[in-house]
């Protein structure tokens, strides 16, 4: 996704972008920046 070939398979999971700051939008099949939550 970040690194790696064209056709190479995708394999950051959610927690992983969570840990980016970035979320999956299904809808637009997008990566996009999220908003951090801090507990």
């Amino acid at each position: 996704m970040i690194l790696g070939e064209s056709e190479d398979e995708n394999l950051l999971g959610v927690v992983t972008l969570e840990i980016f700051g970035l979320v999956l939008d299904p809808l637009k099949r997008e990566i996009r920046q999220g908003r951090i939550l801090l507990k």
